[in-house]
């Protein structure tokens, strides 16, 4: 009898540890750290997944994709100092920081970086100023050649009044350059100025019919004309420098 009774109690044994602790595993999915757990009992089952990790980059440090986990620190940027156009600018992810620094001439050829600023603009002064040179040339032409053969001084003053108009119209074409100048003064100092001078000398009107009149009239267009040679000068000057 007590053979038997012992063997039923090795055989309970055996059943208990078969069934391991005598219930139903309800397991929680393995994480990155922890293998698959039972929820009740704590017994786990396999391995840990292991973390999925992202590369550290110039802002996060290396983290784990699933469960955020970080190692490390960031890369940190790695940046690219302002320029004319540019701000302070990462090489590696594109992030900026403050603003470009701008070029250092509003209009012309910037010293710093070679680029030609505002291009466009520069060949409309240089085309306001070419066209109201010719207009200059076309009035000083008849200015000159009227006066080596005056037959009059009517004659004289119907001529140096045709010159006159060309004059005016020269002076809006100046006028017109020497606003764009205003506009983008950083670069075009020295044409307003130039233009400023030549405007300033241009003659309103023929004084007046008398040859002493005539005479004074024809001696401030010489001087203009000496004011417009320095401005021709400074605007191919100009011109080079963009070159």
């Amino acid at each position: 009898m007590k053979k038997s009774l012992s063997i039923v109690s090795v055989l309970t044994m055996v059943l208990l540890m078969l069934s391991g602790c005598g219930h139903t595993h309800k397991f929680a999915d393995a994480t990155c750290i922890e293998p698959k757990t039972c929820m009740v009992c704590g017994e786990t089952e396999g391995k840990p997944l292991g973390h999925d990790w992202q590369e550290a980059d110039c802002v996060n440090p290396k983290i784990c994709k699933v469960c955020g986990e970080t190692e490390g620190e960031s890369l940190g940027h790695d940046w690219r100092e302002a320029d004319c156009v540019n701000p302070k600018t990462c090489k590696v992810c594109g992030q900026t920081e403050g603003t470009s620094k701008g070029h250092l001439v509003d209009i012309g050829r910037c010293s710093e970086c070679g680029e030609l600023v505002n291009e466009g603009v520069a060949k409309d002064i240089s085309n306001d100023i070419t066209t109201g040179a010719s207009f200059i040339t076309s009035a000083t032409d008849t200015i000159t050649s009227v006066s080596s053969n005056a037959i009059s001084a009517q004659y004289l003053y119907n001529e140096f009044t045709q010159a006159q108009n060309d004059l005016n119209v020269a002076k809006s074409y100046f006028q017109s350059a020497k606003n764009l100048c205003n506009a983008y003064p950083n670069g075009t100092e020295n044409i307003y100025e130039k233009l400023t001078d030549v405007i300033d000398k241009i003659p309103s009107n023929v004084y007046g019919s008398s040859y002493d009149d005539l005479i004074n009239y024809a001696n401030d267009c010489a001087d203009m004309l000496r004011s417009c040679q320095n401005l021709y000068d400074t605007m191919s000057s100009f011109a080079s420098s963009m070159a």
